[in-house]
């Protein structure tokens, strides 16, 4: 379970294409296990525009909420859910 802390527009063109890629930056922290450390982890994941309305997410209420971070078999990010 992460909280987020952090959502930053993030657009890119592919090298050597005329590609385009939309999305956003989601920026993650969540507290380090005690047996393995102190403080908190901070992470940063990337969410395409079509995963985004895909799964029907509302990139500006994500700040501060709990949410957990699904991925693919590949170790894409899929999706990210919401937690109460």
């Amino acid at each position: 379970m992460a909280k987020v802390i952090g959502v930053a527009r993030n657009d890119f063109q592919i090298r050597g294409t005329d590609t385009q890629v939309t999305g956003v930056n989601i920026y993650l922290s969540e507290t380090i296990d005690s047996s393995k450390g102190k403080g908190l982890s901070a992470e940063k994941i990337y969410l395409t525009d079509r995963k985004i309305n895909d799964n029907r997410i509302d990139v500006d209420s994500l700040l501060g909420k709990q949410v957990r971070v699904l991925y693919n078999r590949y170790g894409k990010v899929e999706a990210v859910e919401i937690l109460p």
